[in-house]
């Protein structure tokens, strides 16, 4: 996106000034869409507008070109121990500091499931309750759907992405230490998945 050759540093206060009121309003609010009418105007005035870019584009480039920080200031409870859960199982992998936890809905039912890699093996933790109450009470399974360690006492650091937008998550592990990488392809469907054998170098990684 280009920008204009006269800049009209009139029009761009403006436009923060409409962006700092728009951000602040519900969508269903009766003044959000003559709002946002006035941003499209005068970003159409300070830029060089596409006809083709969506408002959302549009209002997130205004936003980050304005300077303006739409978003709220968080606050975090402090952290939690895994053993406070209640009946949550971890398998002892003799070296605590190896565990690499990853969160991913394996099986497509709506939660996020657990997985950690660890020294010997990778190990899955089903969530048995649902995404506003989890439960992780199932007892740890080692070498989940047909997953095979690379070679003996890996300390797996997994990761989950559908690299092949095929529905289902893919597995990607590195190895602590050797800096080795591996993927397992996931043959199977969204709710039943399968890991194929490794390939070690893939994606010319």
């Amino acid at each position: 996106m280009k920008f204009k050759n006269t800049f009209n540093s009139r029009s761009k206060r403006q436009l923060k000034r409409k962006i700092e009121a728009l951000i602040t309003l519900q969508k269903n609010h009766s003044n959000y869409h003559s709002l946002s009418c006035e941003v499209k105007r005068l970003f159409n005035k300070v830029f060089q507008f596409s006809t083709n870019t969506t408002f959302q584009k549009c209002l997130s480039t205004a936003i980050l070109y304005c300077g303006i920080n739409s978003v709220n200031a968080q606050s975090f409870e402090a952290p939690i121990h895994i053993s406070e859960f209640a009946n949550f199982q971890i398998t002892d992998a003799g070296t605590p500091s190896m565990y690499k936890p990853a969160l991913v809905d394996i099986d497509n039912d709506g939660d996020l499931d657990f997985f950690y890699g660890s020294n010997p093996d990778l190990y899955f933790v089903e969530n048995t309750g649902d995404k506003n109450t989890p439960n992780f009470e199932s007892t740890p399974v080692a070498s989940p759907f047909d997953f095979k360690i690379p070679f003996d006492h890996p300390a797996l650091e997994p990761s989950f992405v559908d690299i092949d937008n095929d529905g289902d998550y893919d597995l990607f592990t590195s190895v602590y230490e050797y800096g080795d990488f591996y993927y397992y392809e996931n043959t199977g469907t969204p709710t039943a998945p399968q890991f194929a054998e490794k390939e070690k170098k893939c994606f010319w990684i």
